[in-house]
C-alpha cells in the first residue's frame, strides 16, 4: 500500500490560494477510514494553515460517512437537488444532523425563472447585466 503525509497528497488547485486532497483510491469501507481516528488527525495538522477546510461528503442517507465527518466540522450545509432529492430523503439527511451545527441548505438544480422569488429579487433589484459570454457584470 502506497501511503503519503498529507501535504504530499495536497495539491494546487486552479485558483491562487485553492488546494485540494483528491478521493483516492476506492476502499472497502470508506466509514472506517473516518471513524478510525485518521481524518481527525490531518485535519488537526492542516487547520492552521487556512482560512476555511471545506469536505464534500457522500449522501447523509444511503451511508453514515457525511455524518460521521460532521463530528470533525464546526458546521454542515446541506445541499438538495430540486426536483431531484425526494422531501422524505432530504427529511431523514436534516434528522443525520439534528445534534451538529447545521448552518443552512443549498436549493441547488432550480431552472431560472422558475421560482416565484426570482420576480421578487429582480422586481426590486433588476436583472444583472451579462457581456457576450454570457457572464455576469458587475
Amino acid at each position: 500500500m502506497n501511503e503519503t503525509d498529507e501535504f504530499g497528497a495536497m495539491q494546487r488547485g486552479p485558483m491562487e490560494n485553492l488546494f485540494f486532497i483528491p478521493s483516492g483510491r476506492e476502499v472497502a469501507n470508506p466509514a472506517e477510514l473516518v471513524a478510525n481516528g485518521r481524518m481527525k488527525t490531518l485535519l488537526n495538522r492542516v487547520e492552521g494553515l487556512f482560512d476555511w477546510i471545506i469536505i464534500d461528503s457522500p449522501p447523509a442517507v444511503p451511508v453514515s460517512d457525511a455524518s460521521l465527518m460532521a463530528d470533525y466540522c464546526d458546521g454542515v450545509l446541506m445541499v438538495v437537488r430540486s426536483n431531484a432529492t425526494p422531501f422524505d430523503i432530504a427529511r431523514k439527511a436534516r434528522q443525520e444532523f439534528t445534534d451538529k451545527a447545521l448552518i443552512g441548505v443549498v436549493l441547488n438544480g432550480i431552472a431560472a425563472g422558475s421560482s416565484p422569488y426570482t420576480q421578487y429579487y429582480y422586481g426590486a433589484y433588476g436583472r444583472p447585466q451579462t457581456n457576450e459570454r454570457g457572464e455576469t457584470q458587475r
